[in-house]
């Protein structure tokens, strides 16, 4: 009988997965970021897929003093 290989360790997610280098101090500020904005418990893609949607809402919105405005969604939870 052939004996059943377990595979161990965290499952491979669906997709290609891509490698970037950042210098220390950049991703000193990455996690610093993460951590402000309450994503310490979520992976660094999840993280990465909100500021680029976030990027997206708050793209070209300046007003007339040349302020950048931040538009919040309110997600239902009160705080």
């Amino acid at each position: 009988m052939a004996a059943i290989s377990r595979r161990r360790g965290r499952p491979k997610l669906p997709g290609s997965l891509k490698t970037i280098r950042l210098r220390e101090s950049v991703f000193e500020q990455w996690r610093e970021r993460k951590q402000h904005l309450g994503f310490e418990e979520h992976t660094d893609s999840v993280f990465a897929e909100f500021l680029l949607h976030r990027r997206k809402s708050t793209n070209n919105r300046r007003s007339a003093d040349g302020n950048l405005s931040l538009s919040v969604e309110d997600d239902g939870t009160g705080t």
